[in-house]
């Protein structure tokens, strides 16, 4: 229970900050931005439409830019719910590899995914939470 569950982000880490200045460099040579609303705009029809969002299992669904949060109902709530592991075994049984954070799962693609890409990704995380959650 001591964990610094932090360890993902760009926390000081030199390969991470190199990483960061990359993917800036990356910004300023390509445009992005019309991926990044496309991405959005992809995962708001998906994951924001009622029949998904108002599942008994769907607490809340959060889209902002290209990152989606899907929050489950879980007895346990936090990064100690169960639900998160068995949902990332799920997802990667089927070709997907997800990181859930207890009974919240974050969906944040790279800007240059296909749409075929994308559009297999979202339906898997859609089939997932509704099954397994």
């Amino acid at each position: 229970y001591k964990t610094f569950f932090h360890g993902h982000s760009y926390t000081g880490n030199s390969l991470a900050c190199a990483a960061a200045i990359a993917s800036l460099e990356l910004f300023e040579r390509e445009n992005r931005e019309e991926d990044i609303k496309y991405i959005n705009l992809k995962m708001r029809r998906e994951l924001e439409e009622a029949e998904f969002a108002e599942h008994e299992k769907i607490k809340e669904v959060r889209v902002m830019g290209a990152i989606a949060a899907i929050e489950i109902e879980a007895m346990q709530k936090g990064y100690f719910s169960a639900a998160g592991p068995n949902l990332a075994k799920e997802f990667l049984e089927r070709g997907l590899l997800l990181r859930p954070l207890g009974n919240v799962v974050y969906f944040l693609p790279p800007y240059n995914i296909s749409n075929q890409s994308l559009e297999y990704s979202l339906k898997i995380i859609k089939e997932v939470i509704c099954k397994h959650a």
